[in-house]
């Protein structure tokens, strides 16, 4: 008979969630080349997986069938349009759609999880 009693000391988890994202923003443009930005941003996850940060760490992917796989969010941001072909934007999105799925065992640990972020980006108009 073989018995791990338990972990001293500290251990945590790393989830790695990727999205495939389409945000869909209204602009209002600003004198001086500035701008202003509204709207819904849809995502499709397309993986997941968790490692632990121990010193045994071996990555595993999560079972998508836990979690919601379409997710929805609110984004508002703000752009500097450089010339008339380049620009620089910041755009933060207030996940709307928790991670987790209820009644299985990822919702213990998801329940009040959401998807937010900040984005910086560069754009380029043709």
């Amino acid at each position: 008979l073989y018995d791990f009693g338990g972990i001293v000391g500290a251990v945590s988890t790393t989830t790695k969630l990727e999205y495939l994202s389409l945000p869909i923003m209204l602009q209002y443009n600003l004198p001086s080349n500035l701008y202003l930005e509204v709207g819904p941003e849809f995502s499709y996850m397309l993986s997941a997986n968790q490692s632990l940060n121990s010193i045994i760490s071996p990555s595993t992917d999560i079972n998508m069938d836990y979690l919601n796989r379409f997710n929805v969010g609110a984004g508002i941001g703000a752009g500097y349009n450089i010339n008339k072909n380049l620009g620089i934007s910041a755009r933060y999105t207030l996940g709307l759609t928790g991670i987790g799925k209820s009644g299985n065992v990822t919702d213990y640990f998801l329940s009040n999880s959401k998807n937010n972020n900040l984005q910086v980006g560069m754009n380029f108009n043709f």
